[in-house]
């Protein structure tokens, strides 16, 4: 049963301010722990292509239906990745980039370009942010053209430019704090949008919006609120704000596409937005460097966790 609009933004601020009390309520601890040495921005695992073969110098490069298959049958977060292949020293690699993160709604057929590892991390995490930020804009575009082509509401549409133009906005100053903290940011590539059918449009908003950039927002509110950087505090207050009318955006588009879907079709919607809770549980479980954590604010495990699991009591309950 999906929770009455009215009041839901309200509902979703107050995750980043229920979770450190019931973490503190719960088990005693301070919630500001960390992993040091662990890069929260993005989890790489390489392995030689192909597969069991890494002297094989015939090989070409792994298509992207072999790269997806590679890393789905070997990842530990799920299917939340991106892959690219690299070559080193003349042997192929097959890299999977598990997401650790939110970081935004992504389209279809999105690339993260690679990191710097030579840049700081917090320039780092920046760089990564603001290619998420990119990416966003192409998904809200593409998602007002085809609200346009499903003839749907005109408040709609204009909500999905309007999404698009904020994340430009956040394009430009998240990539102005990479700059600042010694990286530059670069887009990704994302490939050419296709058609799709209203289901596999409520499918992917589902799992970008009514999960992802929900629990964006609550997190871009607790950085906002916790970085120690006045920087960083700033621009995600900005963020937050955003990020909030976007979720908002999110489960507005969620009941408007249930409402055309039959009762089959809803329940696809319910699996995608679970799956998507699982892949965010895994995700927000992940150790984050205490650099991030204090510097850019990002909520320890146990309070990623604890917003997780007030968000499903209150809104996918």
């Amino acid at each position: 049963m999906r929770p009455p609009l009215i009041g839901l933004a309200s509902r979703i601020r107050g995750l980043a301010i229920a979770a450190p009390v019931l973490v503190a309520w719960h088990t005693g601890c301070q919630v500001s722990s960390s992993c040091d040495g662990f890069e929260a921005e993005r989890l790489e695992r390489r392995y030689p292509f192909p597969p069991g073969d890494a002297a094989d110098g015939d090989a070409g490069p792994p298509s992207g239906e072999e790269c997806e298959t590679f890393c789905a049958q070997n990842g530990a977060f799920g299917r939340d990745f991106s892959c690219r292949a690299e070559s080193d020293d003349g042997a192929l690699l097959i890299v999977c980039a598990f997401n650790t993160v939110c970081e935004g709604r992504r389209p279809s057929g999105y690339e993260p370009p690679m990191s710097d590892s030579h840049a700081p991390l917090l320039g780092r995490y920046f760089a990564a942010m603001a290619a998420a930020e990119a990416a966003s804009v192409v998904a809200f575009e593409r998602m007002a053209d085809e609200l346009a082509a499903y003839t749907a509401p005109l408040s709609l549409i204009r909500s999905a430019r309007r999404a698009a133009l904020d994340e430009g906005r956040h394009w430009r100053m998240t990539s102005a704090l990479a700059r600042r903290f010694g990286a530059r940011a670069r887009p990704g590539a994302v490939a050419p949008a296709k058609p799709r059918t209203l289901l596999a449009i409520g499918i992917e908003n589902a799992r970008e919006g009514v999960v992802r950039e929900t629990l964006g927002a609550a997190i871009a509110e607790w950085q906002a609120r916790h970085a120690t950087e006045r920087i960083v505090r700033s621009v995600m207050r900005r963020i937050a704000r955003d990020e909030m009318s976007h979720a908002m955006l999110s489960w507005e588009l969620d009941a408007w596409v249930r409402q055309r879907l039959p009762a089959g079709a809803r329940a696809l919607l319910d699996d995608a937005t679970s799956a998507a809770l699982a892949s965010m549980s895994l995700a927000l479980a992940a150790p984050v460097h205490s650099e991030l954590v204090t510097r850019a604010g990002l909520p320890p495990p146990r309070v990623g966790q604890t917003m997780l699991e007030v968000a499903r009591a209150e809104l996918y309950a």
